[in-house]
């Protein structure tokens, strides 16, 4: 509910390599948004790492590369930027936008409790 989404939206180019492990869950189970079944979850991390060392050998013609997570984690976050080469792009929202952003997605409607779990528990974890 940052936002991250949307800049990469606003900032990619049509050749780029775009890893979401929301658009992953799309893309195997043609379920909505947000379903993610969780016996999917093996399926999805195997086409996410694998996109992941794509990235690190520059396999492929793409452009730029674009990975999509809220790496709350500093010590992950930093290794993965230093394994790919990547720098890192902070999307700052206050819990409050957050909140505010999720009360109004139509896809997450029914599970606003559960995501403000989610929401909670990043700014929890949060390792500046």
């Amino acid at each position: 509910m940052a936002g991250k989404k949307t800049h990469v939206a606003q900032q990619m180019k049509r050749g780029d390599l775009v890893v979401d492990m929301d658009r992953l869950y799309e893309a195997v189970s043609c379920l909505p948004a947000f379903n993610k079944p969780d016996n999917l979850y093996t399926n999805v991390i195997g086409i996410h790492n694998l996109l992941i060392d794509h990235i690190r050998t520059r396999l492929g013609k793409w452009g730029n590369a674009w990975i999509i997570g809220g790496y709350a984690d500093k010590y992950k976050r930093e290794k993965l930027a230093a394994d790919l080469g990547a720098e890192l792009v902070y999307c700052e929202a206050t819990k409050e936008e957050c909140y505010a952003r999720l009360a109004t997605s139509e896809q997450l409607r029914y599970r606003g409790a559960e995501w403000r779990g989610y929401i909670d528990k990043w700014f929890e974890q949060y390792q500046p």
